[in-house]
């Protein structure tokens, strides 16, 4: 099943990117995830009509990804962080920035966050999403209620709706950290 998993590679790495900022931090968070899959005592939950769940290993990298953005930011004042040459203020102020933009994601209703989770790292368009039985959203959801009800009862959610759903999650999103983004792309690292 490792081999399966590892075609996927340099997704796991995009993925593991954007969670963490950099590509050091991201080939380390892919490894740990490749033994945390080593670890398991059945494949079963990584498999989807024998093909890798890739939403499985997104929840999984992110979960990951969140545990050292946490003891990052709460080991912040406890080491010399703010000494090493490779931990910048862009960093400590990225990381913030992304534990707060996935706590408050975290905090969403289920469809909400579902959905706005499969937009944003599935590369599955709107009209994807909507069919709910392309091949490819199954293996990538089966393990979220959006996916399985939809595909299991043949349904369809409408392309306005996730268009509007999407919409309102990303406004959500802008509402409260658009001044931090700001100030991150200003470089007033110290205002976030």
């Amino acid at each position: 099943m490792l081999e399966l998993v590892s075609e996927y590679h340099k997704e796991w790495i995009k993925i593991a990117t954007s969670f963490l900022g950099n590509k050091e931090d991201a080939e380390d968070l892919v490894h740990d995830m490749y033994l945390r899959v080593y670890r398991l005592k059945t494949f079963d939950q990584i498999k989807w009509n024998g093909k890798v769940n890739k939403y499985y290993i997104y929840i999984t990298l992110r979960n990951l990804a969140l545990g050292v953005l946490k003891n990052r930011r709460y080991n912040l004042e406890l080491t010399d962080y703010e000494q090493q040459d490779e931990y910048t203020p862009a960093d400590k102020a990225l990381d913030i920035l992304i534990l707060n933009l996935h706590k408050e994601i975290d905090t969403w209703n289920n469809y909400d966050r579902h959905l706005f989770e499969l937009y944003m790292y599935s590369g599955l368009s709107l009209r994807d999403i909507s069919s709910g039985s392309d091949k490819e959203l199954r293996i990538i959801g089966n393990n979220t209620e959006l996916c399985k009800a939809s595909v299991k009862r043949g349904t369809k959610i409408s392309v306005s709706s996730i268009f509007h759903t999407i919409k309102k999650c990303k406004q959500k999103l802008k509402e409260k950290f658009g001044e931090d983004f700001e100030d991150y792309t200003n470089r007033d690292y110290e205002r976030i």
